[in-house]
């Protein structure tokens, strides 16, 4: 397997046990990413509890979109682009906490550069 589809199925793993409920497409293997701004470790994903999630999917934070594309209301924003499912996470600026501290986005992007990691799984 590829590192994209072992992060795609841990991605899908993750999305699982956090209660959401996965429609995956039928045919080709889908695609499914959870961006590490929105959670690390698979944790904070509570929000898409008992909710529908289409595969191929992304999840992404709001921070890594243009502001102008978001629109819609509540903590999750999805939009459709070119067959893949974008979920937009839009409920609050703070991610879980890593060892008991609290980051907010731009931390977490400090600490990937700090890390050597110029994106964030790209």
């Amino acid at each position: 397997a590829t590192a994209r589809q072992i992060f795609s199925d841990l991605s899908l793993v993750w999305m699982q046990r956090a209660g959401a409920i996965v429609t995956e497409s039928k045919g080709n293997e889908a695609c499914c990413e959870v961006s590490g701004l929105v959670s690390y470790q698979g944790e904070g994903l509570e929000m898409f509890a008992h909710k529908q999630v289409d595969a191929p999917f992304a999840v992404r934070s709001a921070a890594e979109v243009d502001a102008a594309t978001l629109s819609g209301p509540g903590p999750i924003w999805h939009t459709v682009k070119d067959g893949v499912n974008w979920y937009t996470v839009v409920a609050s600026s703070l991610t879980p906490s890593f060892a008991g501290v609290q980051y907010n986005e731009t931390e977490l992007r400090a600490r990937y550069a700090s890390a050597g990691q110029s994106q964030v799984f790209r």
